[in-house]
């Protein structure tokens, strides 16, 4: 089996400090230092973000998880956070 990657060398838009990534079907989910979680629609070049003004406790993200559910599980400084894709609403686990 071949695999292929294509480099990333920057994405218009962002220029924050990158914790950590995850790339699903057709957006790259970044974790930043700082700035929240982004996520980038690699189809549209549509850039979506997501603060603590949207919920987060924390603007630093240090790990991105999917589950069996289609939700990511978000690690911060300040706890874990359940993000829900379909409707973009935010739970944060105490």
């Amino acid at each position: 089996m071949e695999r292929s990657f294509n480099k990333l060398s920057k994405i218009e838009g962002i220029s924050d400090r990158i914790n950590t990534v995850y790339y699903d079907n057709s957006r790259l989910w970044i974790g930043t230092n700082g700035n929240g979680l982004k996520s980038y629609d690699i189809h549209r070049g549509k850039i979506t973000s997501y603060t603590k003004e949207d919920g987060l406790p924390n603007n630093i993200i240090y790990g991105i998880l999917p589950d069996a559910e289609g939700h990511l599980w978000l690690s911060s400084n300040k706890g874990i956070t359940k993000l829900n894709i379909e409707n973009d609403s935010v739970s944060n686990i105490k």
